[in-house]
């Protein structure tokens, strides 16, 4: 160990010598783990996208949530497939449909009105 590593470490504390003697090393810490995690992103810069990575304490990170929908769906179809299976019916259309167009619809009780148009005073009112 060198003198510039001896230098720089802080004293021991009352506080880091309890946790010390309460955890040893090989056991997990009492405190939180707040290092931070490393995300790589891709940014457009200059109309080009290029690599970047971003770096966000665990605590600000969240798990996806993409795969619920699929997940829900798939669980759903192999529930839908079972219970024909066991009944001996041919298995339903799993498979997403597109939304169709809106239903039309027809206003009622409106009546026309006119606007006609103001004409823009160019000089502003002065003089």
């Amino acid at each position: 160990m060198c003198l510039w590593n001896t230098l720089m470490q802080p004293p021991p504390t009352h506080h880091t010598l309890a946790l010390l003697l309460l955890h040893p090393p090989n056991h997990p810490s009492p405190l939180p783990h707040s290092h931070p995690s490393t995300r790589p992103t891709d940014r457009q810069v200059n109309g080009r996208v290029i690599k970047k990575r971003i770096h966000v304490r665990v605590e600000h990170v969240q798990p996806s949530r993409c795969r619920e929908d699929f997940l829900q769906r798939k669980e759903r179809n192999d529930r839908l497939k079972h219970e024909a299976k066991k009944a001996g019916e041919k298995p339903p259309a799993t498979k997403r449909e597109q939304k169709g167009p809106r239903d039309g619809f027809s206003l009622t009780n409106v009546s026309m009105e006119t606007i006609t148009a103001i004409p823009y005073d160019v000089s502003g009112g002065v003089g």
